[in-house]
């Protein structure tokens, strides 16, 4: 296997993707190449960089959910109020209309 074929692979080796033939041809290769092995490495840490901002992602994302939580439960109160007040306008209208 040489470096181009390797290159191709290195993702889906990380990730446990490959089957085992492919994987074992991998290793080998990793084991002769040291820049296929700086490759790998370096997909590692960018692997392990994405799950440490997704997991920041994560806990800030709670907070979103209190806050629409929050604003879903004052929903029934603001729609009592804004009934009323289209109760109150409708029945100005209404008795205006009558009084004529």
């Amino acid at each position: 296997m040489d470096c181009q074929d390797a290159k191709t692979e290195l993702s889906p080796y990380l990730d446990g993707e490959l089957p085992l033939e492919d994987a074992a041809g991998i290793a080998a290769h990793l084991a002769q190449c040291e820049r296929c092995r700086l490759l790998l490495e370096e997909l590692r840490l960018v692997g392990a960089a994405l799950r440490v901002e997704l997991a920041k992602r994560r806990v800030s994302s709670f907070d979103v959910r209190g806050k629409v939580r929050a604003a879903l439960a004052m929903l029934p109160a603001l729609r009592a109020g804004r009934s009323r007040r289209v109760w109150h306008r409708r029945s100005r209208t209404w008795l205006r209309t009558r009084a004529r």
